[in-house]
């Protein structure tokens, strides 16, 4: 049975517009960053939630996202798709984690199996996303459903879904506000459009 996925991308942040590396702090959208949100929904890029299951990480962001989008709708958390966590080098600039060693050693993990100090490692958070994505992909899964989450998770599920197309799991990152609508089809992803 075909069905779709819709990942959206929160708006922007404090984190974003100043480069910081955010993931497990629970910050708000910015003002323009809501702004931008409803704009888009007004230009008609979203999925229409009639019909759909609704889903968000449950963090702030995530859900003050789905609000404005969507207004003041019902939906449900799915934990697992919170957003990485940097430990120590949270709500740090790029600029200054890139003179680290420590930065260097855990971007530099080809095999994603080094924790960031104090957080998680990339092969965690892989596993943690696509376990927590699991039931929306699946043969048996709800009708249509449209996901308010993270860039780095949805980089790990369309990486996972589609294996290959990157040689960077992050290319697959949307900018705020964007994501990707997956065809399901038999419990396998057939295609995706990005908007």
């Amino acid at each position: 049975m075909k069905h779709c996925v819709h990942l959206i991308r929160h708006g922007a942040t404090a984190g974003t517009r100043d480069g910081l590396l955010y993931g497990s702090s629970d910050i708000p959208l910015l003002p323009e960053g809501a702004e931008a949100l409803r704009e888009l929904a007004v230009a008609g890029i979203y999925p229409d939630p009639d019909g759909c299951a609704l889903f968000s990480s449950g963090m702030l962001r995530a859900v003050e996202s789905l609000t404005a989008i969507y207004g003041a709708r019902a939906h449900a958390h799915i934990e697992e798709l919170r957003e990485f966590d940097c430990g120590s080098f949270e709500m740090r600039p790029y600029a200054e984690l890139s003179q680290l060693e420590a930065y260097k050693r855990w971007v530099a993990d080809k095999n994603g199996s080094t924790p960031a100090p104090g957080g998680e490692s990339f092969a965690a958070f892989r596993r943690r996303v696509t376990a927590g994505a699991a039931r929306l992909f699946a043969q048996d899964a709800p009708p249509d459903s449209i996901v308010v989450c993270h860039g780095g998770v949805i980089s790990m599920l369309m990486d996972h879904l589609f294996p290959g197309v990157h040689d960077n799991p992050f290319k697959w990152t949307p900018d705020p506000g964007h994501g990707y609508s997956v065809t399901i089809d038999s419990g396998t992803a057939m295609r995706y459009i990005a908007f």
